[in-house]
């Protein structure tokens, strides 16, 4: 993924991506990102699980509890 597009994802400015990727510390949005990420190759392996909303791709409450 390129930076702005992961900036872009997010919400963050592309200079703050680039900042942690100097530094090698993990960006805070990184793991929402990681879930995301998780969350949409499961509902492409499994079956449509995402919201019909574009870009809700976070999982429901209970099913993040059972991870």
């Amino acid at each position: 993924m390129r930076v702005a597009e992961l900036a872009a994802a997010a919400g963050v400015a592309p200079d703050t991506v680039r900042y942690y990727e100097r530094t090698g510390l993990p960006a805070a949005p990184l793991p929402a990102l990681r879930a995301d990420l998780v969350h949409l190759v499961d509902s492409v392996t499994d079956g449509p699980r995402l919201d019909p909303e574009p870009g809700n791709w976070c999982a429901p409450r209970e099913e993040v509890s059972s991870w």
